[in-house]
């Protein structure tokens, strides 16, 4: 069963996409519109989130997965999985921005308190300690200065008892 799906450029073909999703098992996998599988990979756990987008300049997708084995996942526009992180907590948002308005990253977070950002290659460039569960992630060029800003919404305690945090990050004061 898919608990979550985007959808993704993985041929280079801008005439079609494709459907990515996550599995309650732990399974990425994507398909063709017509309903043809074309791969799947496996996480570690229940996959909360994926993001998509060309980390590398090739005109295919990456497909990023948030999971709750606690990391988060890269896997290239075939299934290939690239590099893996993990984040010491069940990871449920994660996100893909060009914080500069160039260079992706991927964003990720959690159980962890922390927001995470990684470079296309894995490597760990950034972390911002929220003090409290990431429970969405959202980013965009919200302002208009062709540079991605992060939305995060933070939760202190379990509802109803708990706070709730808004964070507006602009993406180059991240980077």
């Amino acid at each position: 069963r898919v608990w979550q799906v985007a959808v993704a450029e993985l041929d280079g073909d801008a005439s079609s996409c494709d459907i990515v999703g996550g599995t309650y098992d732990g399974r990425g996998c994507a398909c063709s519109m017509e309903g043809k599988l074309r791969w799947e990979a496996g996480t570690g756990g229940f996959i909360f989130g994926l993001a998509t987008g060309d980390l590398d300049g090739d005109g295919c997708a990456e497909v990023a997965a948030a999971s709750a084995d606690g990391c988060v996942y890269l896997f290239g526009s075939m299934g290939k999985l690239l590099w893996k992180q993990d984040l010491k907590g069940v990871v449920t948002q994660v996100a893909i921005a060009r914080l500069d308005g160039k260079s992706p990253v991927v964003l990720a977070g959690g159980a962890s308190r922390v927001l995470a950002a990684f470079s296309p290659e894995g490597r760990n460039v950034r972390d911002i300690d929220l003090g409290a569960y990431l429970a969405v992630l959202r980013t965009g060029d919200f302002d208009g200065d062709k540079a991605d800003e992060v939305f995060v919404m933070t939760l202190a305690h379990s509802p109803p008892w708990g706070g709730y945090g808004v964070w507006l990050l602009k993406g180059r004061e991240l980077k």
